[in-house]
């Protein structure tokens, strides 16, 4: 069987929910009360209860906010079988089953809810249904899978034989079946014995273990008063050793205090030989630059002197040499004038020249620019391209064909007068001459004087008049949107604006090669600064000739280079005796300035070492600085002191047995009072039972036991007889079934090779369930196991029984919230099995806590809401 779907709605907390199942593993994850173990009971409620039933499973389904009745819906496919199945309960009770294949049919109310078990037992071992299905809570039991006959056909084991003497056997069970049941159990008087032994056996055991029983309160009793009176000793010893620990701790905190005020004074002692040592340096530097300032003025003195002979010296050269350059500065400046004019005159044809050329450009450019606009703002005025004009062309005649469609499917009035005076719609018509029109409004047809007939026309077709209409719309639409009157106006416009856009783009081909790399603003700019560079030089004389005129601007400028380099020369020498005599003044003024300064400041540090010393003596000051370094040893060795001591007392010691003293001292008066509360109890019911003579009950019910064991006894031999022959026969029968269990254990074991390591292996039991299980060489018995191991072995024998059974007799694995006990290793290794499961059976995980199956590779995951509506 495959689930495909389910859909619950008003199922308790939820509202409405459907879930489509993977057909190999689905995990649905959500957290506490968003319905996740909802869907698992749904699918068993809707098999078990009719749709009338009101059963207290079926009414606790019932929502509790509002009034409605809870509905399932699964879709699945069980052998040749695809069918839909829904029923609601408690209110407008109603079941439905849709079968869609093998042979499509529909059924509903009981009749539905019978068919619909009769499916399931038909294709289905329900007993497998039912082990595969792990209900919340109980993923520490094992399945049952002895009595699954689904699994029985797989395990069982074609070659061997299970032969043996049935007429023997028939005669070992009829003597057998006097003393034991098919199942092994008693019966007859055998039965009946056993029964009066047993009672008996209970009876006595009864007493005894009342008489035990109050053996051991009255022992309990004893052992909690010695317990108590332990315990009350034990909080007197435990309160005194925290009162001691209270006052070690009130000690250690006088330390503490006492380690703070030391250092702080530790520290002020230190600031104030910093202090201290401070002052005496500075004093020390003070004294130290005094003398260093008058050793300086003295070396300045004599610096001095050498430095204004050299000055003297460098001013009388610099006085020869600024006269040499007066005299070649005469020369180079008569020469320079002489090229710049000449230069001028060159340049100035060649301006004149630049100018008559850059003018005709410019004219011819602003031509340009001008029918360029009138383009543009004949392509403005005249938006209608050729593309438009053709569309509107179209619409016009689409127009033109839809009333002439019309027309052809109107009436037509043909007139032709035969004298004069014949009117039609009020137009007088030519004698002789035929007029043919189509009927498409009332028509006038008039002889003054003589007769009128007025002609209507019949229905257009509608959908004749629709195209005329819709055409005529289209093409009023479109012309408004062209901003045209008709179809002549756009193509007129179209035109001309193509015109237009031929001008510009001439123009503006013409432009470009007349501005080349130019602009108009650039040849408006430039032609302005030659305007006004000829108009502020005028020559009288000019020399026309540009040959003649390049001659005199290179000649002239030969002689001016010439002139410039002699006056450069000058000014080289005259430059080299200005910056000596600069250098020679400068240093004199830096000598006279720094013996100036030097003064002052050996004035100034003297002042200020005769301050000093008046405030304190130099010797003072080092007497400052040696009391305050004893000063700060004292302190440092007090600090210390005080530090060796909190050291001592060890405060993170005592402040940890002070808290453990305190816990101490709390559990045992709390343990105090549970004793005593304890010990009342006891010698309450050591009371009560005493007061019910169970000593005297026991002698009686001994005596019953010995007389019955007698009979029983003689009994008991014969039956013993019977059993063991049955037994030796029933040995080959036992091997056979060993060998059943076998593939049953192996894929046990091969899953949980996976999971516990590869020294994994269970014993399994004749009835399929796993007996122990021993890893790496330790056997334990499988009640002795964790409950994390207990659940992952009941879940892989699930799994083993899933993978062994043929697909098309297996059911869906439903786990709702196991694997709680699993460390995240074995976490990982069984998301790795499940997801091996997952390929050959349906696996349907239902999580609060998705991190569990995050490690699987191949899953659907559906995440539910918070409150399970969606």
């Amino acid at each position: 069987m495959k689930l495909h779907r389910i859909l619950l709605r008003n199922f308790r907390g939820v509202i409405e929910s459907e879930i489509r199942f993977a057909d190999g593993v689905t995990v649905i994850e959500g957290p506490n009360e968003a319905g996740k173990s909802s869907i698992a009971d749904a699918f068993r409620l809707i098999r078990r209860y009719k749709a009338n039933s009101r059963h207290r499973e079926i009414m606790a389904l019932k929502p509790v906010d509002r009034d409605a009745g809870p509905e399932v819906e699964v879709e699945l496919t069980t052998g040749p079988y695809h069918l839909t199945y829904r029923k609601r309960w408690v209110q407008r009770p109603s079941t439905e089953l849709a079968v869609h294949a093998p042979r499509p049919h529909h059924l509903t109310s009981d009749e539905a809810h019978d068919r619909f078990g009769e499916i399931l037992s038909e294709t289905l071992d329900l007993d497998l249904l039912t082990a595969l299905d792990v209900v919340q809570g109980t993923s520490l039991d094992q399945p049952r899978l002895a009595n699954v006959l689904a699994l029985q056909r797989a395990l069982d084991d074609p070659s061997s034989e299970a032969e043996g003497h049935d007429a023997l056997l028939e005669r070992i069970e009829e003597v057998y079946s006097r003393y034991f049941t098919p199942t092994g159990r008693e019966t007859g008087s055998y039965k009946r014995l056993a029964e009066a032994r047993a009672t008996a056996q209970a009876a006595a055991e009864e007493c005894r273990r009342r008489s035990a029983s109050l053996d051991a309160l009255v022992q309990d009793q004893a052992e909690t008063m010695t317990r108590l009176e332990t315990t009350v000793e034990q909080l007197r010893e435990a309160q005194d050793c925290l009162t001691e620990h209270r006052r070690e701790a009130e000690r250690i905190e006088a330390l503490r205090l006492a380690v703070e005020s030391a250092l702080q004074a530790e520290d002020k002692a230190r600031r104030d030989l910093d202090a201290a040592t401070a002052a005496d340096e500075a004093r020390a530097a003070l004294v130290s630059e005094v003398e260093r300032r008058a050793t300086l003025v003295t070396e300045l003195e004599a610096q001095a002197e050498t430095t204004q002979a050299e000055r003297d010296l460098s001013e009388r050269i610099l006085t020869r040499s600024g006269a040499a350059l007066a005299g070649a500065e005469v020369l180079k400046d008569a020469a320079r004038a002489a090229s710049a004019k000449a230069r001028l005159a060159l340049e100035r044809h060649r301006d004149r020249t630049e100018r008559d050329q850059l003018t005709a450009r410019a004219e011819r450019a602003e031509e340009l620019d001008r029918r360029s606009r009138a383009a543009r703002a004949a392509l403005a005025a005249n938006p209608v391209d050729e593309a438009a004009a053709d569309r509107l062309a179209g619409l016009a005649t689409e127009l033109r064909i839809a009333e002439d469609s019309r027309a052809l499917a109107a009436a037509t009035v043909a007139v032709r007068p035969l004298g004069p005076q014949v009117h039609l719609d009020g137009h007088p018509l030519d004698p002789g001459t035929e007029t043919l029109r189509p009927v498409l409004t009332d028509t006038r047809l008039e002889v003054p004087g003589v007769v009128e007939v007025e002609i209507r026309p019949g229905a257009t077709p509608s959908e004749v008049e629709e195209r005329v209409n819709r055409a005529r719309a289209d093409l009023e639409t479109a012309l408004a949107e062209a901003g045209v009157s008709s179809v002549q106006e756009a193509r007129e416009s179209a035109e001309r604006r193509a015109q237009a856009a031929s001008a510009l783009e001439h123009t503006g081909r013409d432009l470009k090669l007349t501005l080349a790399t130019d602009s108009l603003e650039g040849i408006r700019e430039r032609l302005a600064v030659l305007s006004e560079r000829l108009s502020e030089v005028e020559f009288h004389d000019e020399e026309t000739d540009l040959a003649q005129l390049e001659h005199n601007a290179m000649e002239t400028a030969t002689t001016a280079q010439q002139r410039e380099a002699e006056a450069e020369e000058a000014r080289d020498e005259r430059d080299r005796a200005r910056e000596t005599a600069e250098n020679a003044r400068s240093d004199w003024i830096r000598t006279s300035a720094e013996l100036g300064l030097a003064r002052q400041e050996q004035a100034a540090s003297a002042s200020r070492l005769a301050e000093a010393r008046h405030r304190d003596a130099d010797s003072e000051l080092g007497d400052q600085v040696v009391t305050a370094t004893h000063e700060l040893t004292a302190r440092r060795h007090a600090s210390e002191e005080a530090r060796r001591a909190l050291k001592g007392c060890d405060p993170e010691t005592a402040e940890l047995l002070l808290a453990n003293q305190t816990q101490l001292v709390g559990r045992l008066t709390q343990q105090r009072i549970d004793l005593r509360s304890e010990a009342d109890g006891l010698t309450a019911l050591v009371n009560h039972q005493a007061s019910e003579g169970i000593y005297d009950q026991l002698a009686e019910a001994r005596a019953d036991l010995s007389a019955t064991e007698n009979e029983w006894e003689r009994t008991d031999r014969a039956a013993k007889a019977a059993k063991l022959l049955r037994e030796v026969m029933m040995d080959k029968r036992a091997e056979a079934q060993r060998k059943y269990v076998a593939p049953f254990r192996h894929r046990i074991e091969r899953l949980g090779r996976v999971v516990f390591g590869p020294g994994f292996s269970v014993e399994v039991s004749d009835d399929l369930e796993i007996v122990s299980r021993t890893v790496d060489g330790r056997t334990v018995p499988f009640d002795s196991l964790s409950a994390g191991a207990r659940e992952q072995l009941a879940l892989l024998g699930r799994l083993a029984c899933a993978q062994l059974v043929s697909p098309g007799e297996g059911a869906p694995v439903v786990l709702d919230d196991t694997l709680g006990f699993a460390d995240p290793a074995r976490l990982a290794a069984l998301n790795a099995v499940l997801n091996d499961v997952g390929e050959l059976a349906q696996v349907i995980l239902l999580t609060c806590q998705p991190h569990r199956f995050a490690a699987l590779g191949q899953a659907r995951i559906v995440q539910l809401p918070a409150r399970g509506a969606h």
